[in-house]
């Protein structure tokens, strides 16, 4: 399955269209998509890891290197490491974001309960229990919010 997140990664690009181009030479089209996930699977495990653990591998540095004596020599470090940082978390984020529509997509178009669940949770959210009158006394029945509105 595709990654949003891989898109945030240097050098996916360049090496997919390598592996497209390479790969693709007299093969056919199933051929060339399936050598091509292949490759993009095994560079993902080789560059991205586990982002999570890289997420306190590098905070863990950053904090080192503000708690050093030696804060102004390490400035720009500084600015890598949090620059990184911030990747980091929104690949993480990314992640999570596409995981979350796949679970809807894959569940939430059936007639299931977590269908059910998503779509009742909403509708508590929306529902309006009750507003002030102009006298600023607290009206919860249909008819006095009818009114009011």
């Amino acid at each position: 399955m595709f990654e949003n997140k891989w898109l945030l990664e240097d050098g996916y690009n360049e090496m997919v269209r390598e592996v497209w181009v390479e790969r693709g030479t007299g093969c056919s089209m199933s051929e060339r998509l399936r050598s091509c996930g292949w490759e993009i699977h095994s560079w993902a495990y080789e560059n991205l890891g586990c982002i999570p653990k890289k997420i306190k591998q590098a905070s863990r540095k950053l904090e080192a290197q503000l708690c050093s004596d030696e804060i102004d020599e390490n400035s720009t470090e500084i600015g890598r490491l949090e620059a990184e940082l911030e990747k980091l978390h929104s690949q993480e984020e990314l992640h999570w974001h596409q995981r979350s529509r796949n679970n809807w997509l894959s569940l939430g178009d059936r007639n299931t309960s977590f269908f059910h669940r998503c779509a009742s949770e909403r509708q508590a959210r929306n529902h309006i229990k009750g507003i002030m009158d102009y006298n600023g006394r607290w009206v919860e029945k249909q008819k006095d919010i009818e009114s009011i509105a």
